[in-house]
């Protein structure tokens, strides 16, 4: 026959496997939280010594709905073709002289994706000289977008080019973003309910030990 002893083990066995279980799946929740997270990202590889110079200065307005960048051209060839990446993009605008094109605008019937604002000189114009700089728009529609970096794409009348990293564009959400208070929520739930296993367990194994002492 077994004793009360060999009857509680594996009772007590599998409500400590259950409060195993609920501790591992908050620790494992709070991990896709932080591993979600935006902060993280790898460095840009350094720039070739040899890259024409161009900088690109600019962001966001205090709405958010509105970026402006100037591109300054430092190369001895005219800048004729620059490529922004975008995320909910409404209007692309170049300076004058140019002409822009733009892939998955927001609109009706358009994918919700990331895409691409262009511009190029006009024939007959001469771009961006050396010296001097240029003033390019863009709106956005805020709406599942967050403020980010991307890199630009910048082409000259001589057949060179640079990507730029580092300009302030508007990115997808992170799935911390859309999820980051539920996932955090339920973390801390299944917490507590680990928490709340425990001390139920604790409490029948001295409960159990008190019948013993009393029962001897």
């Amino acid at each position: 026959m077994m004793t009360d002893d060999q009857h509680a083990t594996p009772t007590y066995a599998r409500r400590s496997g259950v409060y195993l279980a609920l501790v591992g799946l908050a620790a494992g929740a709070s991990a896709v939280l932080f591993a979600a997270s935006p902060e993280v990202s790898l460095a840009e590889p350094p720039a070739s010594p040899d890259a024409p110079d161009v900088s690109i200065e600019g962001g966001p307005d205090n709405s958010g709905d509105n970026y402006t960048w100037t591109i300054a051209n430092g190369h001895t060839s005219p800048i004729v073709y620059v490529e922004f990446p975008h995320y909910h993009a409404t209007l692309f605008f170049a300076p004058d002289g140019w002409s822009t094109e733009s892939t998955s605008l927001v609109n009706v019937h358009v994918k919700d994706s990331p895409g691409v604002c262009t511009a190029r000189v006009n024939e007959g114009s001469t771009g961006i000289p050396q010296g001097r700089s240029g003033t390019f728009r863009m709106r956005i529609h805020q709406a599942g977008t967050r403020q980010g970096v991307e890199t630009v794409l910048v082409r000259f009348a001589d057949g060179s080019e640079i990507h730029v990293p580092g300009v302030q564009l508007a990115v997808p959400e992170a799935v911390s973003d859309r999820f980051g208070s539920l996932i955090g929520l339920g973390a801390i739930f299944l917490l507590l309910l680990a928490i709340h296993a425990g001390r139920r367990a604790k409490a029948r194994r001295l409960a159990n030990a008190s019948s013993d002492m009393a029962a001897s």
